[in-house]
């Protein structure tokens, strides 16, 4: 799991407990012990105490010792910083973009395990999603900042699948590899090399 979803999830976890949330805003007034927190949510103090180290393992909250007595406060910047790292529109959406990545990553691998054995493709599929994980690893087999000549083309094509034109010309139809005019010369795309 990313660690930004761990540690949304953390918090989440962390303040779906009402008296825990009730605990939150009593300290979010003022900084108070264990005891006073006991008597104003009405709950035993060791069940304070347990509530309290979830909150501290998780940052929001910071405890002094004054004498035998412990006091405890919300750490406002912790909760703020929390909010704009993860909360804030950048990282969800990064969150989004990861989540997003993986189930791209556990479709693509779907396919090539139904129609790839081992290294060579043994059908193209008619949908195109589909047909386009496959060419995406075809363009996977070929090196960046390289220029091929047709026939090299065909030589890295052809032990993957039979159709080596069909492959060649999908590769440059979807962008994957950019040829010069005449035809003869191809290389893979600088501008998506990134995306591979």
């Amino acid at each position: 799991m990313p660690a930004e979803i761990a540690t949304l999830v953390a918090f989440f976890k962390v303040l779906a407990d009402a008296t825990r949330l009730r605990i939150v805003g009593l300290l979010a007034v003022e900084e108070r012990s264990v005891d006073e927190l006991a008597t104003l949510v009405e709950v035993r103090p060791p069940t304070v105490s347990h509530h309290l180290s979830k909150l501290k393992k998780l940052g929001l909250v910071s405890v002094r010792s004054e004498g035998s007595t412990r006091w405890y406060r919300l750490e406002i910047e912790a909760v703020e910083r929390l909010a704009r790292e993860v909360l804030a529109g950048e990282g969800l959406t990064s969150i989004g973009d990861e989540v997003e990545a993986a189930a791209e990553d556990a479709y693509a691998l779907k396919v090539m395990q139904t129609f790839m054995e081992g290294d060579r493709i043994t059908q193209l599929p008619r949908q195109w999603r589909k047909k386009m994980v496959l060419v995406r690893y075809v363009a996977q087999q070929f090196e960046p900042d390289r220029t091929y000549t047709e026939p090299e083309v065909k030589a890295v094509i052809a032990p993957i699948h039979a159709d080596h034109v069909t492959l060649r010309r999908l590769l440059v139809d979807v962008g994957w590899m950019v040829r010069d005019k005449a035809g003869r010369e191809y290389r893979l795309n600088p501008e998506r090399v990134a995306e591979l």
